[in-house]
């Protein structure tokens, strides 16, 4: 699931959650951002998310 907000210093947040993965970037534009969130939840989906450290370690 991703999230899109404007920041109260008028950039845009994208924060995506799946599979147990949460990442946030900022970003100019609301495109930016939505483009940015849409790549990365089907890199996760896709499992290229596999390289990332595993929190219960």
């Amino acid at each position: 699931m991703a999230y899109i907000r404007q920041t109260k210093s008028g950039s845009w947040s994208a924060e995506v959650a799946r599979k147990g993965v949460r990442e946030t970037r900022n970003f100019a534009t609301k495109a930016a951002a939505r483009l940015w969130a849409l790549k990365r939840e089907a890199e996760i989906v896709e499992g290229a998310a596999e390289e990332l450290p595993c929190a219960t370690q």
